[in-house]
């Protein structure tokens, strides 16, 4: 869960059930599995011209799909399952009806359903993108972490330095850890290789954590895999 003030109403990661895991080798993707279709691994899916494409669980099926992240104005509205909005954008609104919103440019208007703010900005109180201009040890806007000039957050209204390797932290809008780490368990790490356990895309050195795996390989035709749908 975030601190900073850039949250979207909706933070939910996708995160499924492994029934069994015996082992083995990720097997070789043919790239060729349909949108809608089960799927093993994102490099399953077959490409979509101009599209994101992953395989994720849903809310339509108990085994992992292909799916497209959400664009920008489509909806992300989810019973179990979140859909996975673009690059760029986040799912902001009520619970009943959020969209996915491009994230705003420095200068542009952002708070409520508007947008956050492309990094490093955060929105200031004017309700406005702007760089963080405050310096460690000063004050700044809490709970806004990037109110603090990139790589300081603010933390409690000071600017502070992120945490060095193995220290506690607390996941937010900027990376609370320093360059090489990222915040894994509550602690600073290193991010994962490929084919290692994640819950975020953040855990992995790929940026990809599909199915559970850091990497877009397939799960191993010894792990049964479920969505834990009821």
């Amino acid at each position: 869960m975030s601190r900073s003030g850039h949250s979207p109403l909706l933070l939910c990661a996708s995160w499924a059930l492994v029934l069994t895991a015996c082992g083995g080798s990720s097997s070789p993707s043919s790239g060729s599995v349909a949108l809608g279709a089960p799927c093993r691994g994102d490099a399953e899916c077959a490409p979509v011209a101009g599209k994101v494409v992953r395989c994720d669980c849903t809310d339509q099926s108990h085994s992992p799909l292909c799916v497209a992240d959400r664009e920008a104005g489509e909806s992300c509205a989810f019973t179990n399952f979140q859909p996975t909005c673009r690059a760029g954008t986040d799912c902001i609104g009520s619970l009943a009806a959020p969209v996915c919103v491009a994230r705003v440019a420095t200068g542009g208007a952002c708070g409520g359903d508007t947008g956050l703010c492309q990094d490093p900005d955060y929105c200031d109180p004017s309700g406005h993108c702007a760089p963080g201009q405050s310096k460690l040890g000063d004050p700044c806007d809490f709970p806004e972490d990037a109110s603090c000039a990139a790589p300081n957050l603010c933390d409690l209204g000071t600017c502070v330095a992120p945490a060095a390797l193995g220290q506690d932290c607390l996941p937010g809008g900027r990376n609370p850890c320093v360059a090489g780490s990222v915040c894994i368990d509550l602690k600073c790490a290193h991010p994962k290789p490929d084919g290692a356990d994640c819950f975020f895309d953040v855990d992995c050195v790929s940026g990809v954590c599909s199915l559970g795996q850091c990497g877009r390989g397939s799960l191993p035709a010894t792990t049964t895999f479920g969505c834990g749908l009821p």
